[in-house]
Order: C-alpha cells, then structure tokens, then sequence
C-alpha cells in the first residue's frame, strides 16, 4: 500500500510510505528470515521502519529512491542486502497448467513421424469422395449409409469409407508426371457405417506401388504383405493396440479394392479396430490408371479407444547363448499360422521354467503328400535363454517334453514326426 500526503498550497511531501508486512516478505522469498534481518536490511538503505499494534511496518521511503513503490520492490531489497549467496539450496518445485496433448493429436503425429522415415509422402485428399467410387470399392450399402443430403458437387457426395483411393490417384498423378514417387501416406478420418449409426474413425493408411522409381543400375528391393504387415502393426502400437490379440485373417472373395489370397483383414467393430493389408486387386488399380502391382494397408481406431501406448522401458540383454527346439505341427490347413503360434506361445511360456522363452517363428509351411486331405504342417522354431547362465540340454528337454504334453491335450493339434 503506497500512502502520499498533499497539502493544498504547500510543496508536497517527499516522503512516501509503503506498508509491509514481515511475513508476506517470508512467502515471497520462500524461506524463514527473521524480524531483526528484515529491518536491518532495510535500514541500512536509509529506510525508516514504524511498526504498529497490528504488526504491519510502515517503510518511509526518501525522495532519492524514486525505484521504490510497491512491497514487492522492498522484497527485492532485503534479499539484495541480506545476501542472494545466503539463501538455502532447496528443490524448485513449479506448478505448471500444461495439459498433455489429445490423444488423437499424439497418435497422428507419430504415425506421420513414421511413415515419413520409411521414405513415405504424405498426401492430403478431401474427406467427401464421389458415389460411383464408394459404391465400387465397398458396396453401394455403405455408400447410401454415407451419403451427403445436400452435397456441394457430384464428386463430392459421401463421406471416405477408405484412404487407399485417394492414395492411389496420389500415385497415378506422381506417375503420369514422373516425379518418382512412389510412396504415399495419408493421416486422416474415416467413416463407416456399423449396426445402423455411422462412425467416425481416426485412420491411418499408405500405399506403395512397384512402377515409377528412379532408373538405377541396382534395382531396389519390393516391399511385400510382410512389410506392410510389420507397418500396421507398428502403426497399431501408437494407438495402444497390441495387434497380435486380433488375428488377422485373410481376404478370400474380396473383388472390389483388395487381391484375394495376397491381402488379410481385420473388423473387430466391438473392439472399434479395423485394418486392411496387403495387394491391391489389379483390376481396379489398372482401371484407376495406376501402373504396377500396390501394397497398400489401413489401420483405423475409433477415437474412444485410443490408448496412451506404454513407454518403452529398457531391459538388458543376455549374454548366454541362447537354445533353440524344432516342432512340426499337422493343423486344419485354413488355420492361421499366427494362431498355432499364439497357442504354441502361450504353452511354451508355462513350461519354460527357470528361463525364457524368446520367440517363437514359423519356418516352414508344408502342403502335399504325406499328409491328409485338407491337413498341412506348420514348423515352428521355440528359442529360450536365460539372462543369468547357460542353458542345458536336460532343463530345456524337459520343457520340451512338457510343451509337446501340452500340445496334446490342450489343441487339436497332431505332433508330426
């Protein structure tokens, strides 16, 4: 509180009082300093202090220092005089009104960090495609499911079922001017429409076509279902979502966007996951003028569902060798091989006692004689190790032998010799 007193006629006062408070000044500075220190400090700097009953000080503050006007400035002051180098070292404790970022914001952003170091372009199309394309990459079902009422043009008329069209004249356009793109991405909404009510679905989705690249002495190695595979799932990760708990299952009469037999599929709607992956119908790309084969996929999420993805925490290696087992499997042949690896993991974890199963990978898939009419063989190759000794052959024998117990009476699998 500054008081200045003028009296009408006469010069006025050079003399101004700023009321102070000792225990205010303790809260500002943040530590305990004592009444006599304050006053001390405040006095050396020629600054009359009056204390009153209510145990305020009044600070009369000369005409010479003109810099002092509010409490605050004599907080300042004290702690010049009674010395910064005094103050004791505590933790700095801040409070801060940042919030994280929105989820959606935060799983768009690593996806494109992604895709962009996979030497991926990112392209960005309309959410409003027309009729006729929705109608032939899904099925006209959908495309009345999400048609505009008042739509502002004719190739604008329904929501996006999907990123891969307007990925796909992406690289017709790249292609037909030779810029050598081959790689597009896209970050964006998606609609569909799921038990009556159309959604609305955060997606991600890329597509990658074989013609186009830079003429070289060396050609380039294409990438496959398996890459494309290894991105979604990557992809999936950001989100949350551990894709291995959604088999994938693959595409067996799909004539309208997606290669049969060369493509798989996902729609779990009460999860809110879908995925497509892998071999675009070469029909419909020759018909989008697109030239060569396209390995495209799509991750979509409803929002609600994104999860923070869990920080990745660092675990040291093992510096023992590690020990590996061989096991052929007879299964129904349209089992999915990453069920019998599922299955495989999940005994194999049980029985390995005392150390660790690694990995479980199939190496081998075998159809023909030999084996019965609509069987097939599955190899799978089981790596243990431990993180604090070598392993030997009769601990991991055993759980060897505990495995394939398990296998017996837990599948419908048959153990081929």
């Amino acid at each position: 509180l500054c008081v200045n007193e003028y009296e009408v006629g006469k010069a006025p006062v050079w003399e101004t009082e700023v009321e102070l408070s000792p225990d205010w000044v303790r809260a500002k500075a943040g530590w305990d300093i004592s009444d006599d220190e304050m006053k001390t400090s405040l006095e050396g700097l020629e600054l009359e202090v009056r204390a009153n009953d209510s145990g305020l000080w009044r600070v009369v503050i000369p005409s010479h220092r003109g810099d002092l006007h509010r409490p605050i400035d004599l907080v300042e002051e004290v702690l010049r005089m009674y010395g910064t180098d005094q103050i004791p070292a505590s933790s700095v404790v801040a409070t801060a009104m940042a919030r994280s970022d929105n989820p959606i914001t935060v799983f768009n952003r690593r996806s494109s960090d992604y895709l962009v170091g996979q030497h991926f372009c990112e392209a960005v199309n309309y959410t409003l495609r027309s009729y006729d394309e929705q109608k032939n990459w899904s099925s006209s079902v959908s495309a009345d499911a999400l048609a505009l009422k008042n739509p502002i043009s004719e190739d604008q008329t329904q929501l996006r079922h999907s990123l891969i069209p307007g990925l796909l004249d992406a690289l017709r356009t790249n292609q037909q001017r030779k810029t050598g793109a081959t790689r597009f991405f896209e970050v964006g909404r998606t609609f569909q429409e799921i038990e009556g009510k159309v959604l609305e679905l955060v997606s991600v989705g890329f597509a990658e076509a074989s013609e186009g690249e830079v003429r070289s002495w060396k050609a380039r190695t294409k990438d496959d279902y398996y890459a494309a595979r290894k991105r979604i799932e990557t992809i999936a990760g950001f989100a949350g979502i551990d894709l291995s708990r959604y088999p994938l299952k693959p595409v067996q009469v799909d004539t309208t966007a997606w290669q049969e037999e060369h493509s798989a599929v996902l729609d779990e709607p009460r999860a809110g996951v879908f995925a497509r992956i892998g071999l675009m119908n070469l029909n419909r790309v020759k018909e989008m003028d697109v030239q060569g084969e396209v390995i495209a996929g799509m991750f979509s999420i409803l929002p609600e569902r994104l999860r923070e993805q869990k920080r990745v925490k660092f675990k040291p290696f093992s510096l023992f060798p590690p020990s590996s087992k061989d096991l052929a499997l007879v299964v129904n042949q349209r089992e999915l091989a990453s069920v019998v690896v599922s299955a495989v993991k999940k005994i194999a974890t049980k029985a390995a006692k005392g150390f660790e199963l690694e990995d479980v990978a199939v190496f081998d898939v075998y159809e023909g004689s030999g084996l019965q009419e609509g069987k097939k063989s599955i190899a799978v190759s089981m790596t243990f190790r431990s993180a604090e000794r070598t392993l030997k052959d009769k601990e991991v024998n055993q759980a060897f032998e505990a495995i394939q117990k398990g296998i017996r009476e837990k599948t419908d699998y048959e153990i081929r010799d």
